[in-house]
């Protein structure tokens, strides 16, 4: 039955014309965040916007921004299930993508690359995106706990050629096969670090956070050069992908300092965008719950 529900919800989306569909999702968006300000949830994304920009917004411009949020939760759902316009969008300029060229040079060199991303903008757009330009990815993600909903967004991230792998199936001789056969690894690893043991702390915002280790030891293991990916949402339901140059890894011949310090680096780069465009980021997640005052982990 939750079956038919949903491929009913999903043809009645993808029917829709496109605008009509996104007012739809931000408005369905921000009636559930009112819903979730009168459970114990409530103030949760406010708290986080807070923990980063502790004076830089007023009380005011925090609940609007947490409450935008909500609304391009369900936007980018929504989005992801009308994937399938993804062709027409790009033809058309309202999806534009920069810096494509860093990722031509990467590749050029026969080791694979590793785009960088984090939960900014649409971040599901490039999963599709990047395979409907002729670069699929391979994309370590964290199966989602309703089976349905897993389904939907694995459906639509592989649609152009992209290839999902589950965070609890990574291994080091599978990463060897994608980089070496010059392959692109997507990592969105500006969550906390879910692999079970507390490591790699950094300050994030100014706050101890655990990060992945990942996307250093992936580089420097297999000469992979780092590159940073977003995507940003803009006015009139456009949206721009921006890949930067590859980071620099620091090489000071001290391998424990420097994979620490390049940690920091790449999250230096998620700090740089956030600030940049602070709506943006996933706020709902609770980036710095996970540690206690002792740094380890609390759940």
């Amino acid at each position: 039955m939750g079956k038919i529900i949903l491929d009913i919800i999903v043809a009645f989306i993808n029917w829709l014309p496109r605008k009509v569909a996104l007012r739809l999702g931000a408005a369905f968006g921000s009636f559930l965040y009112s819903i979730v300000e009168l459970t114990r949830f409530r103030g949760a994304v406010r708290r986080n916007i807070r923990n980063a920009f502790p004076d830089r917004f007023t009380d005011r411009e925090v609940a609007e921004m947490a409450r935008q949020h909500g609304r391009d939760l369900i936007t980018t759902l929504v989005e992801a299930i009308r994937f399938r316009e993804l062709p027409e969008l790009l033809e058309k300029g309202i999806i534009q993508v920069e810096g494509l060229e860093h990722l031509e040079q990467a590749l050029a060199k026969g080791k694979g690359a590793i785009l960088l991303s984090a939960h900014m903008g649409n971040w599901e757009m490039l999963f599709s995106i990047m395979g409907l330009l002729g670069y699929p990815v391979h994309a370590i993600v964290v199966k989602q706990s309703n089976e349905l909903i897993n389904d939907l967004l694995v459906r639509e991230r592989e649609r152009f050629g992209s290839k999902i792998i589950y965070l609890h199936e990574v291994n080091s001789q599978l990463i060897k096969e994608i980089l070496t056969n010059n392959g692109i690894l997507l990592l969105l690893a500006d969550q906390h670090n879910y692999g079970g043991k507390v490591r790699n702390i950094i300050e994030f915002f100014g706050k101890p956070v655990s990060v992945a280790g990942g996307p250093v030891a992936y580089s420097q293991r297999f000469g992979a050069p780092l590159i940073p990916a977003y995507t940003v949402r803009e006015p009139g339901d456009r949206h721009r992908i921006i890949i930067e140059p590859p980071l620099k890894l620091i090489d000071t011949g001290n391998p424990e300092e420097d994979f620490l310090a390049n940690c920091r680096l790449y999250y230096q780069v998620y700090e740089r965008w956030i600030r940049k465009h602070p709506s943006q980021w996933m706020w709902s997640h609770e980036r710095w719950e996970w540690l206690d005052e002792n740094l380890q982990p609390r759940f």
